[in-house]
């Protein structure tokens, strides 16, 4: 599988998107066939980024992270400056408009390669800002709709766990104590944090349940 690392849009296949926020180019880490996505970025990585943990991208027909995208630049522009630039991962890479809809088994390699671009862009992150991320908890419920999920966010979070992370989440947890997903309008909510560690072992429940 041929990966396209931090290409501007326009470079990409006709179909993969072209979309540009205020002249700044998202950025995309992807395979050539639009058909998984490992990293989402708008322009430049600054001093201050925030970065936000999906569970899969979506709306494959304009790459532009959909609702996700739209709340992330509006916490932007309300974080009066305390934010200056974003970074959007997710736990499985493959596209799927509805989480449900993505395979009942997990391909190994593309996990891996989720994995090798994840630890790629927090080492990136982690040389601006002496070592300290801002995490947004953002996988929502979804991450119950497959039974592979709870293990691979699992995997995502431990990636985290050799830098300084302070791990937010936008509004109340769900009633299952899962972070909310950002819909459009989640930008003018409150961001609060988020206690990864007691979450974690809600993730391990999850887990094995699915597994027996």
């Amino acid at each position: 599988m041929k990966v396209m690392n931090k290409k501007v849009t326009e470079n990409y296949p006709k179909g993969c998107g072209d979309k540009t926020e205020k002249g700044k180019p998202i950025i995309y880490a992807q395979n050539g066939d639009c058909h998984v996505r490992y990293v989402l970025q708008g322009g430049a990585i600054g001093d201050n980024p925030l970065i936000c943990i999906g569970i899969n991208p979506s709306k494959p027909e304009n790459n532009d992270g959909g609702g996700m995208v739209t709340a992330i630049e509006r916490v932007l522009r309300n974080s009066q400056g305390k934010y200056d630039s974003w970074v959007l991962l997710n736990v499985y890479p493959e596209y799927a408009v509805k989480t449900v809809e993505l395979p009942d088994d997990y391909n190994v390699k593309l996990v891996d390669e989720n994995y090798q671009q994840i630890e790629n862009i927090l080492k990136t992150i982690a040389e601006k800002t002496n070592g300290h991320l801002t995490v947004w908890a953002a996988w929502g419920v979804s991450v119950g709709k497959k039974q592979y999920l709870p293990k691979l966010l699992r995997d995502v979070i431990d990636l985290f766990k050799r830098y300084k992370c302070s791990w937010i989440t936008c509004g109340e947890e769900t009633k299952e104590r899962h972070p909310r997903y950002p819909v459009s309008t989640c930008g003018g909510c409150v961001l609060k944090k988020f206690e990864i560690d007691r979450y974690l072992s809600i993730i391990k429940n999850l887990e094995s349940k699915r597994n027996r």
